[in-house]
């Protein structure tokens, strides 16, 4: 089965969304084994 996508998508111009996923620190890998971060064009 695939891995659902996850689009960071800049919708304001604080970047709060982007400084939030950066804080996970080491967590993020746990966020990528289980998604596919993607770019919002693609």
């Amino acid at each position: 089965m695939a891995k659902p996508k996850v689009a960071l998508y800049w919708n304001a111009s604080c970047g709060g969304c982007e400084e939030a996923w950066v804080d996970l620190a080491e967590d993020i890998l746990k966020v990528v084994e289980a998604v596919d971060i993607v770019r919002p064009d693609v």
